[in-house]
């Protein structure tokens, strides 16, 4: 082997030597110099072959990426739906690796409707040789479905078997935004089918453009076109294209109650007037959705004759009462201080039946002088004029105590208390509630005696104040009865009264724009509750 190779190597150099007698000496030096040129020549081209493999390697790597990564599938398939090639993408799309989908076909991705439009767009595409699309549905493994538009072209391969180019991008959001736009419409025109609003769009020049109305008084073709003048009165028309100017000028919602006149009958509508934009942003006119409140306006109006009828009532029954009362007192007292004569001379003198006569009428008579002393306390509540100061709650239940000072020892009653608050009030009619419900809790005592706790709490607006008891508790079914005048849950023989302490407790505290109200169980005391305004 060696010796071949040593053969060859001779031959060659005998060779060189043949050459060199063929050339003249002067020429040797320029020959070498080409030599080297073309030496460097060749040197710098394969530099910039290096460099330009490079650069296509480079780029390749990019298009390769952006193919396999951009944001839409790719897809080349054949005349049958056959997948020849599909970028990553593309098999995210199907839910498969990549390399499982090559060679098949496309047909088992496709949810059932979008098989027929899938291989229409195919045929279509390869006859027409044009650009083609259409929307499919393709189905996960979750059985879930996902939305694609699909754009196609053909691509010549140089041969007879065309393929196609399919670019598929997910527009599942805009299908799912398109059905809930869909379904908002469908209810926004339910409602308006089912509803009493005349909703209305006009143009910068306030003539109708669209309208819905349930009224039948007009048809939309009669007022498309028209202005507010076509269906008003004149007065009305300028009344609501002056509201509707400014918004229009201001950009801003405007919303006011209007009385207009329609076929010769006043209707009120709560109107709400919204700019019309465009595209752009411009004002194109305004949007107006008018509520008929004519039933509500009637309601109202008749709610404040009967307010003000139950008012004069009500003022009228205070000055009988008061009368009634005031009157009654004089021959009521000269009653009582006869019939107590004939019982301090005559008791004992005559049969027992005698006495037990002289007995009622007595306790009648002194009944009869707590109810009408009562009855005037109720009225006098709604005639005098409040005398409003700022009043120290705790100053206010130390005389309140003081007063009762007799019952509660009496009873042997334990009363206590938190720190009460400062506020603003009638001390006289506070002291009444105060006492009447501190009374309330001494007289319906269970078999202990009276624990009594009085403490006030500040809400938002209110202080809220409560009177806990231990006593005989009032039954749930019983407890909106007990602020009603002459309201008794017990008969006189187990406990006395009137029957209107409680409703003057109410009373007391609606004046002071409060309210009132008790929680209770039967034989587990009570606890009232009432606030007062800050």
């Amino acid at each position: 082997m060696s010796q071949s190779i040593r053969h060859k190597a001779e031959a060659l150099l005998r060779a060189d030597y043949a050459l060199e007698d063929l050339v003249k000496d002067k020429d040797l030096p320029k020959i070498l110099h080409e030599l080297r040129v073309h030496q460097i020549e060749l040197e710098l081209q394969n530099e910039e072959l290096l460099r330009t493999q490079q650069e296509l390697t480079a780029t390749q790597k990019k298009y390769f990426d952006l193919y396999n990564f951009a944001p839409v599938g790719y897809f080349t398939l054949d005349q049958h739906g056959v997948i020849i090639d599909l970028n990553l993408v593309g098999a995210e799309m199907l839910g498969r690796e990549k390399g499982r989908l090559i060679n098949k076909p496309m047909l088992p991705h496709l949810s059932p409707e979008a098989r027929p439009i899938f291989f229409h767009h195919l045929d279509v595409v390869f006859e027409t040789q044009s650009r083609q699309s259409c929307e499919l549905s393709l189905k996960n493994l979750a059985g879930s479905k996902t939305y694609f538009l699909a754009e196609s072209v053909v691509a010549q391969t140089g041969d007879e078997h065309p393929l196609c180019r399919m670019v598929m991008t997910d527009i599942t959001w805009r299908k799912q935004a398109e059905q809930a736009l869909r379904k908002s419409e469908e209810r926004f025109r339910v409602a308006l089918l089912n509803s009493p609003v005349f909703v209305s769009e006009q143009d910068r020049n306030l003539r109708y453009i669209w309208i819905h109305s349930s009224q039948r008084s007009f048809s939309t073709g009669e007022i498309i076109g028209k202005t507010d003048a076509f269906l008003f009165s004149e007065a009305d028309a300028q009344l609501l294209s002056d509201l509707k100017n400014q918004a229009l000028e201001s950009g801003q919602m405007i919303r006011q109650e209007v009385n207009v006149t329609i076929n010769n009958k006043p209707r009120y509508y709560d109107l709400t007037i919204e700019p019309a934009y465009d595209v752009m942003n411009q004002v194109t006119g305004v949007l107006c959705a008018h509520v008929d409140i004519t039933q509500i306006k009637e309601v109202e109006a008749a709610l404040r004759a009967s307010a003000e009828e139950l008012k004069r009532s009500n003022a009228e029954l205070e000055q009988f009462a008061y009368v009634a009362s005031h009157d009654l007192q004089e021959p009521l007292r000269m009653i009582a201080g006869y019939v107590q004569l004939i019982e301090r001379r005559y008791k004992g003198q005559l049969d027992s039946d005698a006495d037990e006569f002289i007995y009622y009428a007595v306790d009648g008579a002194k009944r009869m002088q707590r109810l009408i002393h009562d009855l005037l306390a109720l009225s006098r509540i709604g005639r005098k004029e409040q005398k409003l100061a700022q009043i120290d709650c705790n100053q206010l239940l130390e005389q309140v105590l003081i007063n009762l000072q007799v019952a509660i020892e009496d009873n042997e009653a334990t009363i206590t208390r938190d720190i009460l608050p400062t506020l603003n009030g009638d001390s006289t009619q506070l002291g009444q509630l105060l006492q009447n419900l501190i009374v309330n809790a001494i007289k319906f005592q269970s078999d202990s005696s009276p624990v009594i706790h009085i403490s006030a709490k500040q809400q938002k607006t209110v202080w809220e104040f409560t009177v806990q008891d231990n006593g005989i508790g009032i039954p749930a079914d019983q407890q909106d009865r007990i602020f009603m005048i002459f309201q008794r849950l017990h008969s006189r023989g187990e406990y006395p009264g009137t029957g209107i302490g409680l409703a003057i407790c109410k009373k007391i505290v609606e004046r002071h724009g409060g309210t009132i109200w008790v929680e209770s169980q039967s034989g587990q005391g009570s606890t009232f509750h009432f606030t007062i305004p800050y």
